[in-house]
């Protein structure tokens, strides 16, 4: 049996729950110091850096795959990052883009054709 691909057909829409996501990123990993400080500023930084990063990572291995990136596929690997972010305490953004870059790039393998 081939395997058939199925592209998504609401991409305003997860556009949407990226923002939303990402802006819920912040209140938690930034919000979890309980004050404005260095702790907070750390992990605001590292929210960024690693979101980033892993939107980009699965940018670049959907251009290698395909010949050409999507903005869905970004968004995905943005989201693919929240898996191993979020609960890290991250406190120094090389080691955010390395994880995050190794966690979108493990989410891509399943969705390989």
């Amino acid at each position: 049996m081939e395997r058939q691909h199925f592209a998504p057909t609401t991409c305003p829409s997860r556009f949407w729950e990226e923002r939303f996501l990402w802006f819920g990123w912040f209140g938690f990993n930034a919000g979890s110091a309980l004050s404005a400080n260095e702790l907070a500023a750390t992990a605001f930084v590292t929210t960024t850096v690693a979101t980033a990063a892993a939107g980009l990572t699965w940018a670049l291995i959907e251009w290698q795959q395909n010949g050409s990136p999507t903005a869905l596929g970004a968004v995905t690997g943005a989201v693919a990052d929240s898996c191993h972010h979020t609960g890290l305490r991250i406190r120094e953004p090389m080691n955010a883009i390395f994880i995050a870059s190794s966690s979108a790039s493990c989410a891509t393998w399943p969705s390989q054709r």
